[in-house]
Order: C-alpha cells, then sequence, then structure tokens
C-alpha cells in the first residue's frame, strides 16, 4: 500500500535534479493540499519533465511559476512558462509517442508523463499562447487509491 505523500514535497524534490539556467526564476505558489496516495517515482518523473521542458521553452531566460492548488476534489499542479509557447498544430501531437520538436528529443517524454499521470486516475493539459509562453496542468484525484 503506497503512503500518502505531500506533492508540495515531491515537487520540490524533482527540482533538485533539474539543471536551471542562472536566467530562470523559478516561482513556486504552493497552496496547503491534502496528502495523496500516489506513486512518488512516477510523480517525480513527470514533475521532473515538465519542469525541464519548460525550461527549454524559455531559452536560459524567463519565470517558470509552478502552483498547486485544491480544486473540486482534486489537487491540481500547474507548470507555466514564459517561453515560446506550442502552435496549435503542434499542442495536438505533443502526447503522441515519438513527437517531437526538439532537435535532440526522443518524443517519448510527454507520452510517459500523460501515462503516469493516467495510471493515477488524472489528467495532463496544455495551454499556450504563441511568444507567451504555456502551461502544463496535471490534476489528480484525491481520492485516489491503486
Amino acid at each position: 500500500m503506497q503512503n500518502q505523500e505531500d506533492i508540495n514535497k515531491i515537487i520540490d524534490e524533482s527540482l533538485r535534479v533539474i539543471h536551471i539556467p542562472d536566467g530562470v526564476e523559478v516561482k513556486r505558489q504552493f497552496k496547503q493540499i491534502p496528502l495523496l496516495r500516489v506513486d512518488v517515482n512516477q510523480l517525480k518523473g513527470v514533475f521532473q519533465n515538465l519542469a525541464k521542458n519548460a525550461v527549454d521553452a524559455m531559452d536560459q531566460n524567463g519565470t517558470l511559476t509552478i502552483v498547486t492548488r485544491e480544486e473540486d476534489g482534486s489537487v491540481e499542479v500547474a507548470f507555466k512558462d514564459t517561453g515560446k509557447g506550442i502552435t496549435e498544430e503542434v499542442r495536438s501531437q505533443l502526447f503522441k509517442p515519438f513527437f517531437s520538436t526538439k532537435i535532440k528529443g526522443m518524443g517519448i517524454g510527454l507520452a510517459i508523463c500523460q501515462k503516469f499521470v493516467q495510471a493515477h486516475n488524472g489528467t495532463i493539459n496544455v495551454e499556450s499562447e504563441v511568444d507567451k509562453g504555456s502551461t502544463f496542468t496535471v490534476k489528480l484525484p484525491i481520492e485516489y487509491k491503486k
């Protein structure tokens, strides 16, 4: 049986292993949220991938804002960057395996993130505006039991 975990703590632990350039500011807007029964390693992978993608999208300069909150029986975690944004055409393919816009990308990171979030009965969504940035939001039900 999984222990109840603090999502804010998992995010902090995830950020410790990501290289964040000096020009990127990370803002944490963490609310007090319920503990969840989750697979810590899976969620660390999700949060690391989302943070790394956000940093990559900002080309060494910008702000990554991470927001946690409780909303309608779920915990929401949003990774908002001030990067270049994502076109509608690219956005529609983001979670497809082997799709990548990165030269060295394999295109499996977001597909795996989606699988891990779905395994927790959650969702992952993206909103983006070209030249303004993107927000990836993970929504996990509070009552999740594996």
